[in-house]
Parts: structure tokens; C-alpha cells; sequence
């Protein structure tokens, strides 16, 4: 095996003067923890599945390097080279992880490395300088996506993961590309995400590039991919080399493998537990289609072994609803029944004048079976058609009556396993704006306001969609002629201490104001009520705002007791202020903003309430109410 003798690593001189950058900014706008993780690359490689190729077929990978295999290791990679712009990059606060993780590689003379490997997709076609590809989008730009707008994830952030979870900040790519451009696979290239650094007295980017000077390529003053045998002997030597070069996909290789929030050596069965359950968690529905499989190889396993969806008792009764969906009954009178029931759903226009189609969405809702897991009790698994679970949304505050399990099947997944019509494919790419970076809802977005036509239009349909549209139609199906009548009926739901706005299980809840788009998750634990939540004026142009936020007991008739005082209060953006303010009905939580920040997040907890138990009689039930103003730019609201 011979290694290419010009393969380097490469760090661009930066001039005085130039803006210095440190870490990655857009992955913090994902929590760094497994489940993140899992869904950012599992939803990165469903989508790009090649069509009429599926499954898409993902494996992880792990492998421990010690002794002469981590010597053969770094000196493919070139360690010395890299470890010096480590090193440099290492000892501030937001580089921490690099002077740990330099000290663990020294001490223990042992390096984790996990490859998340896709087969079946389309692989890092594309050149080193085209502007549009998977290879600049993946590999070469950060920030920056060119996916289509009905795929899992566009926004260009989900990728920063990776770098995320290096202890070295490093990822090495191997691909087959669909397309090789005349060249013969494999492909391979490695990046590095640093804090720009000195070394040796030289202002260095911290975007480095690993790769070889033999391209082709005219003025490129970075080394480039390699190619054909230069990367599969530099594979080999590197232990990335379980691709298959008969068929395309894409391997990435995550350099000294960590969380960034825990110790530098992960505990790997814990880790592999994690995976396998919020694989399963959240893309059950690609599995269950036939769209996505998974597999997980540890140092221990000969080979991979298929992740199995029946692994989670959680999701089950959801998986059983989308099997028993072809087959559902009249009406939910047993348990174990299933039935099918359709909203009416129109995206809003798009600003360019196009208009969309009216169309609708599937909720299939299922009566519990005393042997099935209640965690998700009285949630809907929410998804379109890229088969990912967006959020599992918890109605048991909004809907009384029987226990359920529902899932709401949206966009193209409506039509499974029919064609999508255009209404669907309009929904799906509405949706499919409508969620945040991190994928774990639908709400007004940046994205959302610069495509679709502002007003009340597109705030109010996701706002309808998920709240008003979803709670009426579980309360036509679960609710009871006894609940109707304004008696609580029994379920477990009644002995959960649950809030959420306008109160859990008011038959007329409060209006919501108009003035703020919001949404809250309240719960109890230790011995106060703890609460979330999000809120952004309606109007797309302001100057500011001012919110209150108040806690109200309930009685067991949902009529209101007394207040709770808000213990305290904080708001995510810096910029936001915020205080305790006291009133003869207690004291509440006032949040103001003096500028158009968007959508802002905030959390907090009421006084004690003198007891931690919850079944004591003094916890009951907590209506959260927001209310306040907007000043709109030009006059006031």
C-alpha cells in the first residue's frame, strides 16, 4: 500500500485586519446531545435517497484505534500537521474541548472514530469549484444547503453535528458518487472546523482542508479530493474503507468521536442504546415504508446488526395505528380500534403570486391497549413524507376523554402508498418551511415569511394546523357524552399534573390574543411548576414588544382559584429584558423587546407551591396566560 506523497493539510493565511471567526455559528442552533445527532444525519441521508433506489440503506460504525493501527492511522492523515493548528486553536473558552480532548489522545494513546455511512444515495457528486452540488453542500460551504424544499432538511446547519460530536473537530469524507465526472471511485476528502488561530506568529482560517495536490483542477490553491487508488489506499491506512464501490453513497468520519457535552470518552454501549432508540423514535415511519434502514457496528460486532423498530415500546401503538390504518373501524369504542378521519388544510399563497392548493391532512387515531407503553399517551406523531417524525405533540392538556394514540400523516405521506396530489405536494413543501432548524416543529420561520404572503396567512395556518384543527378533531373522536357535558372523565391524564394555554381540559379556554403568535409547555417537578415556551408578534413589522406572563390554579372544574406567582423568568435572546414584577394577584413574569428580534424563546418557574408530591391535593391543574402589546412600526397595537 502506498499513501499519496502529496497529501497535506491545508489552512488559508488570513491578513490583518480580516473579521476573526470561532466556532461554527449555526451549530448552536442545534442541542448537542444524541438525539439530535441521530436525527440531523439520519435526515441528511434519507434525502439523498436516489429514487427508485430504497431503502436508503445507514450504518454506523464505530472502530477503536490503538497500537499500530492508530500509528498507520496518523500517518496517513498526516497527525503532526494537524495536531499543531490544534493545538494553537485550543484554550479558550469555546475551545475547551480541543486542549481536552489533546490531552485524553496523549495520555490514553487511543482514538474513537464513528463512520455514518449511507449506500443507495446519490454520494458527493460535484466538482471542488462548482457552485451547486452535494460535495459543496456537504463538504466544501458552510451554511449554506441546495436541497429541494420538499426534503427533510434545508437550512445547512444539520451537518454542523458532525464537527460537533469530534473531539478533534475533524470529519473525513469517503464517497461513490452517482456522478464521478470521468474520475473512478472512490472520493475522499477530510475538513477541519476550528476557531481561526496563530501559529508560528501567522493568523491562520480555521476552516482546513485535507486532501492531496494531484487534481486536475486549475487554480485551486487547496489541496483537493483524491481519487480512485489514492483514496482507497489512504482509506485503507485510515480504516475508512467500508464503502462498496459497486454502489453509491457516501461515508462520514467523525474524528475522535464525543459528545460535546459530555466526557471525552464516550461510554459506547450507552451511546449505541441512544442511537437505537431515537433512530426508531423518529424515523419509524421511513422504516415501517420500506424507505430507511439502519444498522450499528461497534468494536465488539463482526458486523452490523439492523436496527428493528420494535425496539422502542414507546412508538409502538403509533406503528400499530399506521398498520391498522387500511383496516379502521367505524368509531374508537374498544381498545385497540383505530380510525381514520381527514382535516381540511390550505397552505398559504407564496409571495411570488403562486397560489397553492386546498387539500387535506390524515390523523388516525388509536385507542390504547392495556399492555402498550404509556409514555407517548395522548400524543401525535406528527410527519410528512420525508418519514421523519417532526415532534410528538403532547394534547393531553387540550383534549379530554379517552386515552389515545394518533399520528398525523401531512404533505406526500398522506398518500401513502398512492401518488401524492398537488394539494399534498403544496402542504408538504409549506410544512416543510414552516419548520426550524433543528426540525422539531412547525412555526412561523424566516424562511416561512420570505416565501409565503404575510398577513395572518401563513402564522395563522401552521398556528390552526396543529393546534385548533388537531384538538377538534381528537375531540370529535375521543371525547364522551359525559365529557361533553363538562365532567372530567378518567383517564391518566387526570393524574398528571399538566398546563399548557388556556388551561388543560377547559371546554372554553380563554381567547388567545391576537397579538402574539405563541405556544408554552408547562409541567411539575419538584415542588413548583416549571414552564416553556416561544412567542412572536403576529405583525411581520415592529418596533417592539411587551409580554406578561401569569400562572392561575384550576379546580377540578377548570374554574379558576387562585394565581401563582411566577418564581422566575428568562429569556434566550440577550437582547430581550426581563423581571419579576409583584401585583396584588401575585407576581408575573414580564418579558419586552425593543427591536424586531423574531421569534424568541424563554423558561421559568412559579414560587414553591409547599409540597412535591403530586398526588397531595395542592398541585392540581395551572393555566399559563400570556397577554401584552405590540408596537407596530408606524403606530402602536
Amino acid at each position: 500500500m502506498t499513501l499519496p506523497a502529496d497529501r497535506r493539510w491545508y489552512f488559508r493565511d488570513k491578513h490583518p485586519g480580516e473579521p476573526r471567526q470561532g466556532d461554527i455559528p449555526t451549530q448552536h442552533a442545534l442541542e448537542e446531545d444524541i438525539e439530535t445527532f441521530v436525527r440531523e444525519t439520519l435526515q441528511n441521508a434519507n434525502d439523498a435517497g436516489i429514487p427508485g433506489q430504497r431503502p436508503v440503506e445507514i450504518y454506523f460504525r464505530f472502530a477503536r484505534l490503538t497500537g499500530d493501527e492508530l500509528e498507520a492511522f496518523k500517518e496517513a492523515i498526516r497527525w503532526e500537521q494537524l495536531a499543531g493548528h490544534l493545538k494553537d486553536a485550543s484554550g479558550g473558552d469555546h475551545s475547551l474541548r480541543l486542549e481536552q480532548f489533546l490531552d485524553y489522545f496523549e495520555e490514553e494513546d487511543e482514538l474513537i472514530m464513528l463512520t455514518i455511512e449511507d449506500r443507495n444515495t446519490t454520494g458527493l457528486t460535484g466538482s471542488e469549484t462548482e457552485d451547486r452540488s452535494n460535495y459543496t453542500a456537504l463538504v466544501r460551504d458552510m451554511q449554506v444547503s441546495h436541497k429541494e424544499d420538499t426534503a427533510g432538511g434545508s437550512e445547512g446547519v444539520g451537518k454542523t453535528v458532525l464537527w460537533a460530536f469530534s473531539g478533534a473537530s475533524t470529519v473525513l469524507f469517503t464517497s461513490v458518487p452517482q456522478d464521478t465526472n470521468g474520475r473512478e471511485p472512490p472520493r475522499l476528502v477530510g475538513r477541519t472546523v476550528l476557531p481561526d488561530h496563530r501559529e508560528n506568529g501567522t493568523l491562520y482560517e480555521g476552516l482546513g482542508w485535507f486532501g492531496v495536490d494531484s487534481s486536475p483542477e486549475e487554480d485551486l490553491e487547496r489541496p483537493a479530493s483524491a481519487w480512485d487508488g489514492e483514496a482507497d489506499s489512504l482509506a485503507e491506512a485510515l480504516h475508512i474503507d467500508s464503502y462498496d464501490t459497486d454502489r453509491t453513497g457516501t461515508g462520514a468520519t467523525i474524528v475522535g468521536f464525543c459528545s460535546p457535552l459530555a466526557d471525552i470518552r464516550p461510554d459506547l454501549n450507552d451511546v449505541v442504546e441512544k442511537i437505537e432508540r431515537a433512530a426508531v423514535k423518529y424515523f419509524w415511519p421511513a422504516m415501517d415504508y420500506g424507505q430507511l434502514t439502519v444498522s450499528i457496528k461497534t468494536p465488539e460486532d463482526d458486523e452490523p446488526w439492523v436496527v428493528s423498530p420494535d425496539s422502542v415500546p414507546a412508538v409502538q401503538p403509533f406503528r400499530q395505528a399506521f398498520d391498522r390504518q387500511f383496516d379502521p373501524a367505524d368509531e374508537l369504542d374498544a381498545p385497540g380500534d383505530v380510525v381514520v378521519s381527514e382535516i381540511d388544510f390550505k397552505p398559504a399563497d407564496k409571495r411570488d403570486g403562486t397560489e397553492t392548493e386546498a387539500g387535506k391532512v390524515e390523523l388516525v387515531t388509536r385507542i390504547p391497549m392495556p399492555a402498550d407503553d404509556d409514555e407517548l399517551v395522548n400524543h401525535v406523531a406528527m410527519f410528512r413524507g420525508a418519514g421523519m417524525v417532526v415532534d410528538y405533540r403532547d394534547m393531553s392538556g387540550a383534549v379530554s376523554g379517552n386515552d389515545f394514540h394518533a399520528i398525523l400523516q401531512t404533505g406526500e405521506a398522506r398518500a401513502w402508498p398512492e401518488a401524492p396530489t398537488e394539494a399534498d405536494r403544496d402542504i408538504e413543501r409549506f410544512l416543510r418551511t414552516a419548520e426550524p432548524a433543528a426540525h422539531t416543529d412547525w412555526q412561523s420561520t424566516s424562511k416561512l415569511t420570505k416565501q409565503y404572503k404575510q398577513g395572518r396567512g401563513y402564522r395563522s395556518k401552521v398556528k390552526q394546523l396543529k393546534r385548533q384543527k388537531l384538538r377538534d378533531a381528537l375531540s370529535s373522536l375521543v371525547s364522551t357524552e359525559d365529557d361533553r357535558a363538562g365532567e372530567f372523565i378518567p383517564s391518566i391524564s387526570q393524574h398528571l399534573p399538566i398546563g399548557k394555554s388556556g388551561g388543560p381540559d377547559d371546554p372554553s379556554p380563554p381567547p388567545i390574543p391576537d397579538v402574539f403568535d405563541w405556544d408554552t409547555d408547562v409541567w411539575f417537578t419538584g415542588d413548583r411548576w416549571q414552564f416553556e415556551g416561544e412567542i412572536e408578534p403576529e405583525v411581520d413589522d415592529y418596533d417592539g414588544w411587551t409580554a406578561t406572563v401569569s400562572l392561575t390554579r384550576l379546580g377540578e372544574d377548570n374554574s379558576k382559584t387562585d394565581p401563582l406567582s411566577v418564581g422566575s423568568i428568562n429569556p434566550s435572546h440577550p437582547d430581550v429584558e426581563y423581571e419579576i414584577v409583584d401585583g396584588d394577584d401575585g407576581a408575573d413574569g414580564i418579558i419586552r423587546c425593543d427591536d424586531n428580534l423574531g421569534r424568541i424563546t424563554f423558561e421559568g418557574q412559579s414560587e414553591s407551591i409547599g409540597t412535591s408530591d403530586p398526588f397531595s391535593g395542592l398541585v392540581g391543574k395551572l393555566r399559563l396566560e400570556i397577554t401584552g402589546e405590540v408596537v407596530e412600526t408606524g403606530g402602536e397595537e
